[in-house]
C-alpha cells in the first residue's frame, strides 16, 4: 500500500480555519434547505401547476366541439313539422372537425365531417360509457339507453380527440 501524500490537488492546500468554518456553515445551510416544511413544498408545486394553465385551456377549448345547431330550439312557427316524433338534430363544430347527431327515441346516430373512420365515444352521466367505430364516411350508430342522463361524445380520429359538451338527450 503506497502512502498518500497532501499534494493540494484536492484543494485543501492553502485552506485555513476561516475558510474551514466557511465551508461548515454552508454544508450546514445545504443540510437546512433539505429540510423545507411540507406546507412550503405544496405551495411551490401548486404554484408550478399554474404555469401551463393558458396553453391548457387554449388546448381545451380547441378541443371542445361547439354546439351550432339544435333543432329542439327551432322555434316552432317557423318550421313545418309533420310529426311530433321527428327525431333531433344536432351539430357541433370544431375548426377541425364537424359532428352531426341524430337523436332518436331509441338509437343515436352521428357523423363526423370531413368523413373518415374512428371512435366515437358516448358518455353518460350516469358514468357508464360506449365506445363505437365509425366507418369511413364517418358514420357510427348505438343503442340510446334511456334515462342515462346528461350525454357527451367523444369522437377520435388519427390524432385528433375532441369532444362536446355535456348535453340532455
Amino acid at each position: 500500500m503506497t502512502e498518500h501524500q497532501d499534494d493540494g490537488q484536492d484543494g485543501s492546500a492553502g485552506r485555513d480555519a476561516a475558510d474551514a468554518a466557511l465551508l461548515a456553515e454552508i454544508a450546514a445551510a445545504a443540510r437546512e434547505a433539505q429540510d423545507v416544511p411540507e406546507r412550503y413544498r405544496r405551495s411551490a408545486q401548486a404554484a408550478f401547476t399554474w404555469r401551463t394553465v393558458d396553453a391548457e385551456l387554449a388546448e381545451l377549448t380547441a378541443a371542445t366541439l361547439a354546439l351550432t345547431y339544435d333543432s329542439a330550439l327551432d322555434d316552432p312557427a317557423l318550421v313545418r313539422t309533420t310529426s311530433v316524433d321527428e327525431p333531433r338534430q344536432l351539430t357541433f363544430a370544431s375548426p377541425s372537425l364537424t359532428l352531426d347527431v341524430e337523436v332518436e327515441a331509441d338509437v343515436l346516430r352521428g357523423q363526423l365531417i370531413p368523413a373518415a373512420a374512428g371512435t366515437a365515444t358516448v358518455e353518460f352521466g350516469s358514468g357508464f360509457a360506449v365506445e363505437v367505430q365509425s366507418d369511413e364516411e364517418g358514420m357510427f350508430s348505438l343503442d340510446r339507453p334511456r334515462d342515462a342522463g346528461p350525454v357527451r361524445i367523444r369522437c377520435r380520429v388519427g390524432d385528433l380527440t375532441v369532444a362536446t359538451p355535456w348535453m340532455p338527450f
